[in-house]
Protein backbone atom coordinates (compact mmCIF):
# COMPACT_ATOMS: atom_id res chain seq x y z
CA UNK A 1 0.00 0.00 0.00
CA UNK A 2 1.23 3.49 -1.06
CA UNK A 3 1.84 6.35 1.02
CA UNK A 4 -0.91 9.19 1.47
CA UNK A 5 -0.14 11.85 -0.41
CA UNK A 6 -1.32 15.59 -0.57
CA UNK A 7 -0.74 18.98 0.84
CA UNK A 8 -4.41 19.41 2.14
CA UNK A 9 -4.09 15.91 4.29
CA UNK A 10 -1.94 16.91 7.54
CA UNK A 11 -0.40 14.27 8.99
CA UNK A 12 -3.06 13.34 11.09
CA UNK A 13 -5.54 12.47 8.47
CA UNK A 14 -3.14 10.79 6.77
CA UNK A 15 -2.59 8.54 9.70
CA UNK A 16 -6.19 7.96 9.96
CA UNK A 17 -6.93 7.38 6.58
CA UNK A 18 -4.02 4.67 6.39
CA UNK A 19 -5.64 2.80 9.66
CA UNK A 20 -9.15 3.30 7.81
CA UNK A 21 -8.13 1.85 4.38
CA UNK A 22 -6.39 -1.24 6.54
CA UNK A 23 -9.57 -1.78 8.81
CA UNK A 24 -11.75 -1.77 5.84
CA UNK A 25 -9.95 -4.05 3.45
CA UNK A 26 -9.18 -6.71 6.01
CA UNK A 27 -13.20 -6.39 7.40
CA UNK A 28 -14.07 -7.21 3.44
CA UNK A 29 -11.37 -9.41 2.98
CA UNK A 30 -9.07 -8.06 0.41
CA UNK A 31 -6.01 -6.92 -0.14
CA UNK A 32 -5.43 -3.16 1.15
CA UNK A 33 -2.76 -2.68 -1.57
CA UNK A 34 -5.30 -3.18 -4.26
CA UNK A 35 -7.37 -0.08 -2.64
CA UNK A 36 -6.62 3.44 -4.01
CA UNK A 37 -8.41 5.89 -1.77
CA UNK A 38 -9.20 9.43 -2.74
CA UNK A 39 -10.59 11.89 0.11
CA UNK A 40 -11.51 15.20 -0.56
CA UNK A 41 -14.67 17.46 -0.28
CA UNK A 42 -13.93 18.08 3.67
CA UNK A 43 -16.90 20.01 5.63
CA UNK A 44 -15.72 23.74 5.88
CA UNK A 45 -18.83 24.04 8.81
CA UNK A 46 -18.12 21.14 10.74
CA UNK A 47 -14.33 20.59 11.44
CA UNK A 48 -13.19 17.06 11.96
CA UNK A 49 -9.45 15.66 12.59
CA UNK A 50 -8.14 12.91 11.23
CA UNK A 51 -8.11 10.51 14.37
CA UNK A 52 -11.42 10.74 15.69
CA UNK A 53 -12.44 10.31 11.88
CA UNK A 54 -11.17 7.20 11.28
CA UNK A 55 -14.34 5.02 11.69
CA UNK A 56 -15.90 6.90 10.11
CA UNK A 57 -13.69 6.54 6.96
CA UNK A 58 -13.88 3.40 7.59
CA UNK A 59 -17.28 3.02 7.63
CA UNK A 60 -17.39 4.94 4.44
CA UNK A 61 -15.26 2.24 2.48
CA UNK A 62 -17.10 -0.42 3.46
CA UNK A 63 -20.42 0.99 2.39
CA UNK A 64 -18.60 1.68 -1.28
CA UNK A 65 -17.06 -1.47 -1.56
CA UNK A 66 -20.36 -3.44 -0.44
CA UNK A 67 -22.68 -1.03 -2.31
CA UNK A 68 -24.59 -0.28 0.65
CA UNK A 69 -26.60 2.75 1.73
CA UNK A 70 -26.24 4.53 5.45
CA UNK A 71 -29.09 5.27 7.72
CA UNK A 72 -30.31 8.58 7.46
CA UNK A 73 -29.52 10.51 11.00
CA UNK A 74 -26.56 8.56 12.34
CA UNK A 75 -23.00 9.40 12.67
CA UNK A 76 -19.60 7.51 14.17
CA UNK A 77 -16.65 9.07 16.12
CA UNK A 78 -14.11 6.90 17.07
CA UNK A 79 -10.29 6.07 16.12
CA UNK A 80 -10.66 2.30 14.16
CA UNK A 81 -7.23 0.39 14.23
CA UNK A 82 -6.12 -1.76 11.26
CA UNK A 83 -7.86 -5.05 13.61
CA UNK A 84 -11.15 -3.43 13.29
CA UNK A 85 -11.51 -1.84 16.50
CA UNK A 86 -13.05 1.12 17.84
CA UNK A 87 -11.26 3.29 20.43
CA UNK A 88 -11.61 5.87 22.47
CA UNK A 89 -11.63 9.71 21.43
CA UNK A 90 -11.85 13.32 23.40
CA UNK A 91 -13.99 16.07 23.27
CA UNK A 92 -17.16 14.16 23.16
CA UNK A 93 -19.79 16.41 24.59
CA UNK A 94 -18.56 19.09 21.79
CA UNK A 95 -19.21 16.05 19.56
CA UNK A 96 -22.60 15.52 20.69
CA UNK A 97 -23.41 19.13 20.54
CA UNK A 98 -22.06 19.58 16.85
CA UNK A 99 -24.04 16.16 15.54
CA UNK A 100 -27.49 17.31 17.17
CA UNK A 101 -26.70 20.64 15.54
CA UNK A 102 -26.53 19.07 12.22
CA UNK A 103 -29.54 17.28 12.52
CA UNK A 104 -28.46 13.61 13.28
CA UNK A 105 -30.56 11.26 15.77
CA UNK A 106 -28.22 9.36 16.71
CA UNK A 107 -24.17 9.09 16.97
CA UNK A 108 -22.04 6.10 17.75
CA UNK A 109 -18.99 6.00 19.98
CA UNK A 110 -16.17 4.58 21.29
CA UNK A 111 -17.69 1.73 24.35
CA UNK A 112 -16.77 3.04 27.72
CA UNK A 113 -17.41 6.64 26.52
CA UNK A 114 -20.92 7.54 27.75
CA UNK A 115 -19.81 8.00 31.22
CA UNK A 116 -16.33 8.65 32.25
CA UNK A 117 -14.65 10.61 35.04
CA UNK A 118 -14.60 13.69 32.63
CA UNK A 119 -18.00 13.33 31.77
CA UNK A 120 -21.72 11.51 31.72
CA UNK A 121 -23.61 11.78 28.34
CA UNK A 122 -26.64 10.95 29.02
CA UNK A 123 -28.45 14.40 30.46
CA UNK A 124 -26.63 16.43 28.01
CA UNK A 125 -27.97 13.50 24.79
CA UNK A 126 -31.29 13.18 26.51
CA UNK A 127 -31.64 16.97 26.56
CA UNK A 128 -30.69 16.97 22.43
CA UNK A 129 -33.18 13.78 21.68
CA UNK A 130 -30.10 12.42 20.66
CA UNK A 131 -29.92 9.14 20.89
CA UNK A 132 -25.94 7.77 21.69
CA UNK A 133 -24.85 3.94 21.45
CA UNK A 134 -21.63 2.50 21.77
CA UNK A 135 -19.38 0.37 19.73
CA UNK A 136 -16.51 -1.60 20.19
CA UNK A 137 -15.80 -3.03 16.69
CA UNK A 138 -15.94 -1.40 13.04
CA UNK A 139 -18.67 -4.26 12.39
CA UNK A 140 -20.71 -3.48 15.27
CA UNK A 141 -20.81 -0.33 13.67
CA UNK A 142 -20.79 -0.73 10.21
CA UNK A 143 -24.65 -2.71 10.98
CA UNK A 144 -25.65 -0.18 13.41
CA UNK A 145 -25.06 2.70 10.54
CA UNK A 146 -26.34 0.60 7.52
CA UNK A 147 -29.05 -1.91 9.30
CA UNK A 148 -27.14 -4.70 7.15
CA UNK A 149 -25.60 -7.94 8.54
CA UNK A 150 -21.65 -7.98 8.12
Amino acid sequence: MGAFKGSVLGADWKEAALKATLAASRAVGEDPRTWQVTLKGASSGYPMYGPSASAALAIAMVVARRGDTLLPGVVITGTVDPEGQISAVGRLPEKILLAAGAGFSTILIPSGQTHTHDWDLRPLAESLNLTVMEVSTLKEAYERMTGQSF
